[in-house]
């Protein structure tokens, strides 16, 4: 399962997908503190930016995941079914949806 993500997110990164554009937040939910740590890991591994700590509601655990990508509709569809295949895999996983930013 572990070596699949690794998969997925190379594939993701070798189309151009943490290259240059607007700042992106996507918001992953885990039910597990290991779980979200981990996939929080992995990600920043590969490139992205990736913090997982408590959800706002205290119930689950956050990975708040930014990067930088042109924002098209094909681009953030692509990224969406990514994340959603990712977090799919784990109990508990669930991705919330994203948003884009101007950097200050």
């Amino acid at each position: 399962m572990q070596e699949k993500d690794k998969e997925a997110i190379d594939a993701f990164l070798a189309q151009g997908g943490n290259s240059s554009g607007a700042l992106v937040r996507h918001y992953l939910y885990f039910d597990r503190r290991p779980d979200a740590k981990r996939i929080a890991k992995l990600l920043n591994a590969k490139g992205f930016k990736s913090e997982a700590e408590r959800s706002a509601t205290g119930e689950k655990w956050l990975v708040l995941v930014t990067h930088h990508t042109p924002v098209s509709d094909a681009s953030m569809e692509n990224l969406r079914d990514f994340f959603e295949r990712l977090v799919e895999k784990e109990r508990g996983g669930e991705y919330d949806g994203w948003e884009a930013g101007i950097e200050s």
